[in-house]
């Protein structure tokens, strides 16, 4: 007899995953193989793990007309590599305090007043 994973088994095993980016990749792919469609949760999951294609990630959200929120877009953030975070950064709508300290994470030592001037445009004070 077969199991089959439903939204919360596919949820959980990917937050299993938190260091093992090609383990959850090989996991969302047979769930949707499977027919289980990835939701906002899903993604967000997949998004936090360091070494997941954040930008690949992002665009089948967008193709799947998945509309990021302030977790996913934070989770990309904390997941991406350090090259992508300024680029995925300008693409959050509103950033807040949580995006702000992500991109920090991120960041060079030279481009931390470049962070906190980007933090004070949008209303986010150190």
């Amino acid at each position: 007899e077969h199991i089959y994973l439903n939204d919360i088994h596919l949820t959980t095993a990917l937050k299993a995953c938190h260091s093992d980016a090609a383990v959850a990749m090989k996991i969302m792919r047979l769930a949707q193989e499977g027919g289980l469609e990835p939701n906002i949760f899903h993604f967000t999951c997949l998004l936090r793990i360091p070494g997941t294609p954040t930008k690949k990630i992002l665009a089948r959200m967008e193709k799947r007309s998945i509309e990021g929120n302030h977790w996913s877009w934070n989770a990309a953030l904390t997941g991406c590599p350090a090259a992508e975070a300024w680029d995925i950064f300008r693409r959050v709508p509103q950033p807040d305090r949580y995006a702000i300290a992500s991109l920090l994470k991120k960041c060079q030592p030279q481009e931390v007043p470049k962070a906190l001037d980007e933090a004070e445009a949008h209303g986010v004070r150190p």
